[in-house]
């Protein structure tokens, strides 16, 4: 689901992130949609891009505190204009 190594640490990287998936910056074809969850295997939180079917395309595990400051970010989308 996700790569080990990609952790988001701040906000910044959230809005990084957001922003890439926005744009198509990561090659992702079908997004519908960005949401913070959690996993039900550990526990652990995650942001995750996904498809009109609800289905996971990317995810980037995230800290504990960027899942609770960031959720606002990840539901209005981010402020940076792409061209």
């Amino acid at each position: 689901m996700s790569n080990e190594a990609e952790i988001i640490t701040n906000l910044e990287q959230l809005e990084t992130f957001l922003t890439a998936v926005e744009s198509g910056g990561l090659g992702l074809t079908n997004v519908a949609g960005v949401a913070m969850a959690t996993s039900n295997k550990d526990g652990r939180r995650f942001v995750a891009a996904l498809d009109d079917k609800h289905q996971l395309l990317l995810s980037r595990w995230v800290t504990e505190e960027v899942f609770q400051t960031g959720q606002d970010l990840v539901r209005n989308g981010t402020s940076r204009t792409s061209h």
